[in-house]
This record gives C-alpha cells, sequence and structure tokens, in this order.
C-alpha cells in the first residue's frame, strides 16, 4: 500500500510543478486529488488586486477618502515608514473591526482578515452571508487572526458590512457566536484547510509588523496594550446529579471550574474541565467574551512539569484539548496560564 504524501507536499506541488513523482501519484490517486483541488481553492485566501474585478462587479475598488468600522479594504502591496516598510506583498481582504489610536504619526485600527473562499473555512472562522455587505458576496472572517494596521496599510475599499453583517460581527466579537455561522470542524493537524494558510499567515505577520515595532519602541503607553498572559484558577464545586425532588437519594460529584484570576476589564473566560477514555484534558468555555485572537494554554499540575497546549481561540460551548494522552486528572491542575498570540 502506497502511502499518500502529506498536505504541505501538495503545497510543495503547486509552486513547482516540476516534481514528477508527486504528479505521477496525484494522477492516479483520488483522494490526493480531492485535496489538491481544496488546497487550490483555498490559495483564494491572499488574492491579488488585479483579480478583484473578475470575482463580480460589486468588487470594484474604490479610493480611500476615510476609514470606518465595517469597512471591507484591500491591504497595500507596500508600507514605508520611519520604523517599518515592506514592498512586494501580496493583497488580503480586511475588515475594520474598530479604530484603536493615533501613534507615531498614523492612525492605527483593528483589522480582520477575510476570504472569498467559504468552502475553506474552519471553526475559529465567522460566515457572512451575501447579504450582509455592499460586495454582496459571502465571505469568511478569520477571528482568529485579528491585527492591528496603520490607515496607510489600507489600499482601497471594496464595501461596507449591511445592518444584519454589522450585527452579526458584533455579536461575534462579544463572545455571542451562531455555531451555524462557523466553519466545519477541522479533520486533524494536517487538515489542508490549516495547511493552506500558512502563507495566508506570513501576509498578516507582516501586516502586523508596524504596530508591533511601535510597541517595542515604547511609543504606546502600557494601558493601552492588552495583556499578554491571563491566568485562570481551577476550582472543584459539588453538583447535584438529581432534580431537588430526589434530593433525599440524588448523588453528587466534583466538578472544576476555571475562572479568571484576576478580573481584565472587557474580558470574560471561564469553563468547565474533563478527561476523556483517551486520558486527553479537555475545557468547556462556558463564557468567552472580549478576546478574538489566538491563545495557548500552559496547564501547571501538582506533580510534574507544566504542558502547553495547541494554540486555539476560546468560543462559548467550544471544546478545547489542553492535554493529550498524559493521564491528567482536573483535580491535579493547580492554574492555567493563558498566553495570548
Amino acid at each position: 500500500m502506497t502511502t499518500c504524501p502529506l498536505p504541505i507536499d501538495w503545497l510543495d506541488f503547486l509552486e513547482d510543478n516540476d516534481l514528477p513523482e508527486l504528479a505521477d501519484h496525484l494522477s492516479k490517486c483520488r483522494s490526493c486529488q480531492e485535496v489538491v483541488s481544496r488546497l487550490r481553492s483555498a490559495a483564494a485566501q491572499s488574492i491579488p488586486v488585479s483579480g478583484l474585478s473578475a470575482i463580480g462587479p460589486k468588487l470594484v475598488p474604490q479610493e480611500v477618502t476615510s476609514v470606518a468600522p465595517g469597512d471591507m479594504f484591500v491591504t497595500s502591496d507596500s508600507f514605508k515608514s520611519s520604523f517599518y516598510h515592506y514592498a512586494g506583498l501580496d493583497r488580503l481582504i480586511v475588515l475594520v473591526l474598530r479604530s484603536t489610536d493615533e501613534v507615531a504619526g498614523h492612525r492605527w485600527f483593528d483589522v480582520i482578515p477575510a476570504s472569498i473562499d467559504v468552502d475553506n473555512s474552519i471553526p475559529t472562522d465567522i460566515l457572512v452571508d451575501a447579504s450582509d455587505t455592499t460586495i454582496s458576496r459571502p465571505l469568511c472572517l478569520d477571528m482568529a487572526q485579528q491585527i492591528t494596521v496603520s490607515a496607510q496599510q489600507l489600499g482601497w475599499r471594496l464595501g461596507t458590512l449591511t445592518e444584519t453583517g454589522d450585527a452579526v460581527v458584533r455579536a461575534a466579537v462579544d463572545g455571542q457566536i451562531d455555531l451555524r455561522r462557523t466553519g466545519p470542524v477541522l479533520e486533524g493537524e494536517d487538515d489542508p484547510r490549516l495547511v493552506a494558510r500558512q502563507e495566508s499567515a506570513r501576509i498578516i505577520r507582516t501586516l502586523s509588523g508596524p504596530r508591533s515595532r511601535v510597541i517595542e519602541a515604547g511609543l504606546i503607553e502600557q494601558a493601552q496594550v492588552w495583556p499578554k498572559v491571563l491566568f485562570l484558577t481551577v476550582k472543584g464545586v459539588r453538583r447535584t446529579s438529581a432534580h431537588k425532588v430526589l434530593a433525599a437519594s440524588a448523588q453528587s460529584h466534583s466538578v472544576f471550574i476555571a475562572t479568571l484570576a484576576k478580573q481584565t476589564y472587557g474580558v470574560e473566560l471561564s469553563g468547565e474541565l474533563r478527561t476523556d477514555p483517551d486520558d486527553n484534558l479537555w475545557i468547556h468555555f462556558s463564557k468567552a467574551a472580549g478576546w478574538t485572537s489566538p491563545m495557548r494554554a500552559v496547564v501547571h499540575r501538582q506533580v510534574g512539569h507544566a504542558v502547553t497546549s495547541q494554540a486555539f481561540l476560546p468560543v462559548p460551548g467550544h471544546d478545547v484539548i489542553l492535554v493529550r494522552r498524559q493521564n491528567l486528572f482536573p483535580k491535579e491542575v493547580t492554574g492555567i496560564e493563558l498566553r495570548l498570540e
């Protein structure tokens, strides 16, 4: 039985077709043909401005005269200032979330990357319908990749959110997420949808560079910067498993709740810890509001070294694996450190 190449191998193949072994395998393997097809489709995550007018008559760039929450822009391919510069960068569609401040001679805005490739959405994405924007096309909003950019990094305006679209996005930012508007569950770490986002992630990192440089230079007061680390305390509570009518014979058991050790303005996070038969430690988020960037959990325990999870975005009603296959029970957890990326 021949082992199929990994999705990342197929990404290399799409960039360089001079790989005869892969080409031969692809011609015979239906499963890999489907993977490659999805990777090609996902490449629309970063699209050149020259191709926008071909997508539809409503996607005609407009010159930027002002920037407001709810506006949708195509990013500029270059940026130059006294503290940071880049050129020749692929462009992305972004949604303006809010104005943040005016620092270092620039007006800064929180933005969310968007894509027309709704077929390759993932659970941390929010899907907006054609009626939710003046672009009149369904879009996928990558909530986990929110960044702060200068107005000078925005190229051309494509359109804006409609009233219904604005309501959808505001609710998502506040943690009130309609699961019908999120992408399908991931199939694993090698899911083609994740691999295909590596290029757009590189573009997003470059776009976030100017703001990062401003912060590093100390030009922003510390109070204006979101905390990079949050800490959850874990406490066991008793929960009754039967209705009050049966209180005399009801059995109770301990559940372990994780809550913020220190209240942070605008942020709500809490959840219940549990294990599964495969010895994975999970957290079920009951509250998750005020943060739309990914984080990693560092789980501290009574005995042994702390364990760091994979990056995730907390969503109310969703479960996240914190520790895989280490036979760690909730009662052994002394605290959870959340490192925001």
